[in-house]
C-alpha cells in the first residue's frame, strides 16, 4: 500500500529463494529482482504473484524451494523509466541559458 502522498513511479522487489536440503539444511540461496506494477497512486494497494525459476540441477531430489526473504528498493536505476499512465501528461521542458 502506498501510505504516501504522492505516486510510487518506481521501485523493486528482490526475493531470496532458499535451496533446502531433505533434512531441512540451508544449501544455497538465489536472489531474483523484479519491477514491481507500477504507477501506484498515493493510498492505493495492488497485489502481485511472481514466477520464481531456479535451473533443475540447483534442486537435486529431495530438496525443496522457500521464498523466505522479501526486499524492496525504490531507488531509480539507470534502465529504470518512470511508468505514466496518463495520456495528458505535462512534458517537461527544458531551457537553456545562453552562454
Amino acid at each position: 500500500m502506498n501510505a504516501g502522498t504522492q505516486p510510487v513511479t518506481v521501485g523493486r522487489v528482490t526475493f531470496g529463494t532458499h535451496i533446502i536440503g531433505a533434512l531441512g539444511i540451508d544449501w544455497d540461496t538465489r536472489t531474483s529482482t523484479r519491477k514491481l506494477p507500477l504507477p501506484l497512486p498515493p493510498g492505493a494497494r495492488r497485489t502481485a504473484s511472481y514466477r520464481i525459476c531456479v535451473d533443475a540441477w540447483r534442486v537435486p531430489l529431495g530438496m525443496h524451494l522457500d521464498t523466505k526473504d522479501v526486499s524492496f528498493d525504490w531507488t531509480r536505476h539507470p534502465e529504470d523509466t518512470p511508468a505514466d499512465t496518463s495520456a495528458n501528461a505535462p512534458e517537461e521542458k527544458t531551457q537553456r541559458k545562453p552562454g
